[in-house]
């Protein structure tokens, strides 16, 4: 899931990953949230949004990619 929130109120919302979003912007995103600012973290622990972590790497490959082995990220 992606969560977005808005420039203007700052709400929250969860949006389920499609098969036709890009796989690759995807991983980008979810490398950019390890360095979400401590602020952020609280707001989306304060929403119950556990957010993914750097060792959930292989799940998310292998649910982005597939589980091949040869897939360098």
């Amino acid at each position: 899931m992606l969560i977005h929130q808005c420039l203007g109120c700052g709400k929250l919302s969860i949006n389920r990953i499609a098969a036709d979003d890009n796989s690759s912007k995807l991983m980008e995103i979810f490398r950019g949230s390890f360095e979400l600012d401590l602020q952020v973290k609280e707001q989306l622990a304060a929403s119950n949004i556990a957010l993914l972590l750097p060792e959930d790497k292989q799940i998310v490959t292998n649910q982005l990619f597939g589980k091949g082995d040869n897939i360098l990220l």
